[in-house]
């Protein structure tokens, strides 16, 4: 199905103007529906974009998505990149068809299936779909083997305001400290073994699709997806099992090293096709150790970023806060181990 352009620019803030600026989208790509026989749902979950679902008459098979990019993201997120990952991971045989694009969005299918959650990411048979979906995300074509891991870091950094907020000002890092941080992971990790693969980099519970008539789990919105470290995608994972809202509790929330260590078995089985070696996984689970704080300063960064130009409802600055305190901690625990296996 070809991708249609569309000249709209769909309104972000009003909900009401929301549902009538996609009206004129879904005219072009569903053509048979009747305006007065669509159903609207305003999705509340994300914290970057606005998303809006519509589906004709009581048949939600059908169910179309139209997301309004965020104020200010176009600084931080490549646009094309996005629609051409989406394409990439259709051909996998997973994913959303991408229907439409608009000024300032698109339009695509929706999953049906639950989202992974708290309660759910912590069972067997689920954990071991992730991995193994996971494990298919990363087998996505990908052009070069340069990772955007340091090249993202510092792009961050250069476009975030660290005094944009007075919490900041005397809570969070300043630039040059920011740069300081981010060139000693890179000092440390820029030979680290982990392979350079087609990465998500966004995988919280929301961006998870669980589909259990097939068995399996689909990535959605791979707006921040690109060559990077595997380990990366892992850790990042695992550390969004605390969530965004309130009080972020990692002690609790991160998942343990058993659970770790049977997570990257299912992943590695199914990257290789072969039982993965105790060894091996042990590696990939030192990696996934130290990529955890580029999880925490990268997000901690991009907070900041939405804190001066987002409109969502959102503690921005909180957030940043929290990874950043997280991220102190998290560094004691790495140089620690670092210490003991010299």
């Amino acid at each position: 199905m070809a991708v249609v352009k569309v000249n709209v620019t769909v309104d972000l803030e009003d909900d009401q103007k929301l549902k009538s600026d996609s009206l004129d989208i879904l005219k072009l790509i569903r053509p048979g529906w009747t305006a007065s026989d669509i159903n609207w749902r305003v999705f509340t979950d994300g914290i970057t974009n606005k998303l809006v679902g519509a589906w004709s008459g009581s048949d939600k098979t059908d169910t179309v998505l139209i997301r309004v990019y965020g104020f200010g993201t176009e600084k931080i997120i490549d646009r094309n990149m996005e629609m051409e990952n989406m394409i990439k991971y259709r051909k996998l045989g997973s994913g959303s068809q991408l229907y439409a694009t608009f000024n300032n969005g698109i339009c695509y299918e929706f999953l049906h299936g639950d989202l992974l959650s708290q309660a759910t990411c912590l069972l067997s048979d689920v954990y071991r779909c992730v991995a193994r979906g996971m494990a298919r995300l990363h087998s996505v074509p990908i052009d070069t083997c340069r990772p955007v891991m340091w090249d993202r870091l510092r792009q961050f950094i250069g476009v975030c305001s660290p005094d944009c907020r007075p919490r900041l000002q005397t809570e969070w890092w300043t630039r040059a400290e920011l740069q300081e941080e981010a060139s000693h992971l890179q000092k440390m990790l820029q030979n680290n073994p982990s392979p350079v693969v087609f990465c998500h980099n966004d995988a919280l519970f929301d961006n998870i699709v669980l589909q259990p008539n097939n068995n399996c789990v689909a990535f959605i919105d791979l707006e921040y997806g690109a060559p990077n470290y595997a380990a990366f995608d892992i850790a990042n994972h695992f550390c969004e099992f605390a969530g965004s809202v309130g009080t972020l509790d990692y002690e609790h929330w991160m998942p343990s090293k058993d659970y770790q260590l049977s997570w990257i078995k299912e992943y590695v089985g199914e990257r290789k096709g072969a039982e993965a070696s105790e060894s091996e996984v042990e590696s990939i689970y030192n990696s996934v150790t130290q990529f955890i704080l580029c999880a925490h300063l990268q997000w901690s960064i991009w907070s900041v970023i939405q804190a001066e130009n987002s409109t969502l409802d959102f503690d921005f600055v909180d957030y940043a806060i929290q990874r950043k305190q997280e991220y102190k901690r998290w560094k004691k625990i790495v140089n620690q181990r670092l210490i003991i296996t010299k």
